[in-house]
């Protein structure tokens, strides 16, 4: 039976774990789920300015602001989401129906 290949992983994936499950889980994986599109457009919003790294270890704070990307839940959480040690940003919801 032939080794499997080692996984190979773009370089801004090497170095930390979140990145490298980041990149072997979801980079470049199709996405067909409402509340994955969901919070896939409100993380890549948040990520203007910031590493993609910080984003991803902020993840369960933008998840718990926005009870976990349900649409479908009402009115979302206004949550302080601190994304840099000088930098706090306020998440601010809406009733989104």
């Amino acid at each position: 039976m032939p080794k499997p290949k080692p996984l190979k992983r773009c370089p801004w994936a090497e170095g930390h774990e979140l990145l490298a499950r980041y990149h072997d889980a979801e980079w470049g994986v199709p996405v067909h789920d409402d509340r994955q599109w969901f919070e896939k457009i409100i993380l890549d919003g948040a990520q203007a300015g910031l590493s993609w790294l910080t984003i991803l270890k902020k993840r369960e704070a933008y998840r718990e602001a926005f009870r976990n990307f349900d649409q479908a839940s009402g009115v979302i959480n206004d949550h302080l989401v601190t994304c840099h040690r000088y930098e706090t940003v306020r998440v601010l919801g809406s009733k989104t129906r």
